[in-house]
């Protein structure tokens, strides 16, 4: 199976955690998730590629308690 022209891919995820926020006080209230969604638009670019376009959202949360 290949990605091509007119072919519409969604991908969901959930993060298993972040360092960016670290310390006594941090506490991690949401997990880090995505989704992400691509659609085919020129096939045969240098006559094996596929052109897509696409958007992605992602959203963490932390929350500092002291």
């Amino acid at each position: 199976m290949h990605f091509a022209k007119g072919d519409k891919v969604v991908n969901l995820g959930i993060g298993l955690g972040s360092r960016l926020y670290t310390g006594s006080y941090y506490k991690s209230s949401i997990p880090p998730v995505s989704i992400s969604f691509e659609k085919g638009i020129v096939d045969n670019v240098l006559e094996k590629g596929v052109i897509g376009v696409g958007g992605y959202l992602g959203y963490s949360a932390y929350k500092w308690d002291y």
